[in-house]
């Protein structure tokens, strides 16, 4: 079957016109380098068979090529190929593969393809005496499978099978084994093209699927891999009840909250390998430092900041990818910014992005415990229109420390590229963490923690509007109306504070709890929640007499003064988990403790038993007498809350307590007492060691001396006998 198609193409049914060279070449070709997971190829036998050589009763399978000269083995040119099963027993169709070489996207050839399958399986149901019921595809989660493990991005591909009007099944699909002896494949999702009412052209489609016509598809599906007590069948069935609604695999970004005049700022902590005299802070910063300490602290100040560390790095771009995915209440959600969705369809839009120019301030705080807090902040370019951010461009930033959502976490990798990336003037584009780096040297890859502080400025009357709407729901826990703007901007407000890109989906209640520890006043609020320290206000004299800094020194120097605190906890709190609490055999009865001491497993080597004793004997009160006096100087470095202006005393209470720094400073302090006792309890335990050494070697001296006088015959069981109690007794004990 021969179809033409625009752009000089045409589209060939290898079903009906059978090509083995062809095949062959597209299956070692595009194919391979389209499906990079072995899991999810079939053998090239497969296409052959149910291609030319079909099975009665068995699926109805197509494989559609397009590309210019198909017939010409020497000068064709394959543009791409899709290739889709018929399933008899369901009435359903499942679009296998799809690809289109990259020289060829953009230029329509996927839809292309997709609407001949598409009519194939149409056909194929017409042909089998029915009418196609419903169509479904297999790509990858882009929440479960890296971008640089896929031929294409599975974040680019999902947008563009949405185009496509492909929507999600919301069931945990696991695609079968392909063959025996092959593993199942668990990265992809499951998604159906909803009946179009009338014909394929009108394009009207429904977003239901009824249950019965997934279960009898998935039951076809899994007829050659069906295994005793199968998890990952029972629990897809299980997810199937009456009519399923399917779930849009794309939404669209819907700013309400457009932002000219911020500073955000990202921290990192270092750690230095002894402690410190801390120099003078910069002009620029010194006498905010000196004002907002208590008296008693400025003779001797516990930290120091120095600003401007990188001046030749201070204009810089930040990209943001034209979509970005995430989970959201367990479901995968790929986000498109407003303006990126053009209609183009390929991956023709999947490297277009969207950049902001900003100024880049780059500073270090010292404190005398060693321990540095770098950072980097972004403000607004002052001499450029374009660097306006909007409430999801801040919560992509904030996820460098905040993480989660399936997006990924700080832990693991310094910055995620999926979600923005940087470039400095004339620079390459790279990540934030790079940029610091180059900043300041191999400090920036020494971090122990990472947090962040946004500070935003808006006009009056939204401060207004904003603050009165959320001590309207404090008050009434969410039982308020707000108008539909005024309860967007307080909603991506909350997704701000939060660092969640699915903050759209919170309710009035939800939004009362985000809000529940924060006291607005009437045009500012200040919170601190989980890693970020977040400001909104009309004006801050401190943000504009301080552009050196980039953000208020009245909220970096107390969020710094915690982020301080929290490593050395975080620090202390390893050390403490690292000590093991240790069974005392003082506290198992004394057949236990026999054992314990001498029992040694029969396949034990001479090399383990020696490390059984070293662990157990060798330097292991020294060990712990140094990881004592190592937490007990960790908490002693600990800063208190030395800030005199009562605005900056409360935000470093409140983020001591919202953070559990308090809970967490508990748990050292406790183990630290438990540590103690358990050091004296071994000093004790050696200085009753050494008393029966003595006492054993006096008992020898007496022995020796005695034997000379008395026949030994009777001596030596008498003073055996009394080694044996005197044993027993040490081992009682």
């Amino acid at each position: 079957m021969n179809q033409a198609v625009p752009i000089d193409a045409e589209i060939l049914d290898l079903r009906t016109s059978r090509d083995d060279e062809l095949l062959e070449e597209i299956y070692d070709g595009l194919y391979q380098r389209g499906f990079p997971f072995e899991e999810e190829r079939e053998d090239l036998d497969f296409w052959r068979e149910n291609l030319w050589e079909p099975k009665p009763g068995s699926v109805v399978v197509h494989f559609f090529v397009a590309g210019r000269r198909l017939a010409d083995r020497q000068a064709r040119d394959v543009a791409g190929f899709i290739g889709s099963e018929y399933y008899p027993d369901s009435r359903a169709g499942l679009v296998t593969y799809i690809a289109v070489e990259p020289r060829w996207r953009g230029r329509g050839i996927g839809r292309d393809l997709m609407d001949a399958a598409m009519r194939a399986l149409a056909n194929d149901a017409r042909t089998a005496g029915g009418k196609l019921r419903a169509v479904f595809a297999e790509i990858h989660d882009p929440t479960r499978i890296p971008p640089n493990k896929d031929s294409i991005a599975p974040r680019d591909r999902v947008v563009i099978m949405a185009r496509y009007g492909a929507k999600r099944v919301p069931i945990p699909y696991v695609q079968p084994a392909l063959g025996e002896g092959r593993e199942r494949a668990y990265g992809l999702m499951l998604v159906a093209f909803p009946r179009r009412r009338r014909d394929f052209a009108r394009r009207k489609s429904v977003a239901k699927v009824p249950a019965e016509v997934v279960t009898r598809f998935l039951h076809e599906l899994y007829s050659g891999d069906r295994r005793e007590n199968d998890r990952d069948f029972a629990r897809m069935l299980n997810a199937l009840d009456g009519v399923v609604e399917l779930e849009d695999l794309v939404q669209k970004e819907n700013p309400a909250f457009p932002l000219n005049n911020y500073g955000i700022a990202f921290h990192l902590a270092v750690w230095g390998r002894h402690a410190v005299e801390v120099a003078a802070s910069c002009a620029e910063i010194d006498s905010f430092e000196r004002d907002i300490l208590a008296y008693a602290y400025r003779e001797r100040r516990p930290f120091a900041t120095r600003l401007d560390l990188a001046p030749w790095l201070r204009r810089l771009s930040i990209r943001f990818p034209p979509h970005v995915s995430f989970v959201s209440e367990g479901r995968p959600v790929t986000l498109l910014r407003a303006a990126e969705d053009d209609g183009s369809d390929d991956g023709g839009g999947a490297d277009r992005k969207t950049e902001r120019a900003l100024e880049l301030r780059v500073a270090r705080t010292d404190f005398r415990s060693g321990v540095s807090i770098l950072h980097l902040v972004l403000r607004p370019h002052r001499d450029c229109d374009e660097s306006q951010l909007n409430e999801y461009d801040v919560i992509k930033l904030a996820k460098f420390w905040e993480g989660g959502e399936g997006v990924h976490e700080p832990e693991a990798s310094p910055t995620d590229a999926d979600l923005f990336t940087a470039r400095h003037k004339n620079g390459d584009e790279t990540t934030l963490l790079a940029i610091a780096q180059k900043a300041l040297g191999n400090l920036a890859n020494r971090t122990e923690l990472r947090a962040g502080s946004i500070q935003l400025l808006i006009d009056r009357a939204r401060a207004e509007r904003v603050c009165e709407a959320v001590r309207d729901l404090k008050e009434k826990e969410g039982g308020t109306r707000l108008k539909p703007n005024t309860r967007r901007e307080v909603v991506a407000v909350g997704g701000i504070l939060q660092g969640l890109l699915d903050f759209e989906e919170i309710d009035l209640d939800e939004l009362a709890d985000v809000f529940k520890d924060v006291t607005p006043e009437m045009v500012r609020i200040d919170s601190i929640k989980k890693g970020t320290l977040f400001s909104v206000t009309d004006r801050d004299r401190g943000f504009d007499a301080a552009e050196a800094v980039g953000v208020s020194p009245y909220l970096l120097i107390p969020h710094t003064v915690l982020l301080h605190n929290e490593a050395l906890l975080k620090r202390a709190a390893r050390i403490t988990s690292a000590v093991p609490h240790v069974v005392r055999t003082e506290d198992l009865p004394w057949r236990a403790r026999l054992r314990r001491r001498l029992t040694v497993a029969p396949e034990t080597s001479l090399r383990e038993l020696w490390e059984f004793v070293k662990r157990r004997w060798r330097h292991r009160l020294a060990r712990i007498e140094r990881d004592r006096r190592e937490i007990a100087r960790l908490l002693n470095d600990l800063v208190p809350n030395v800030f005199h202006y009562a605005a900056e005393r409360e935000l470093y209470e409140q983020g001591w307590k919202s953070r559990s720094l308090d809970k967490l400073k508990e748990q050292v302090e406790s183990r630290l007492k438990e540590l103690d006792t358990d050091i004296d309890k071994r000093h004790a335990r050696l200085r009753d060691i050494a008393a029966q050494t003595i006492a054993l070697l006096l008992l020898g001296f007496s022995a020796v001396q005695t034997a000379e006088k008395i026949n030994p015959a009777i001596v030596i069981p008498i003073y055996v006998l009394i080694g044996v109690i005197y044993l027993v007794l040490i081992l009682r004990r």
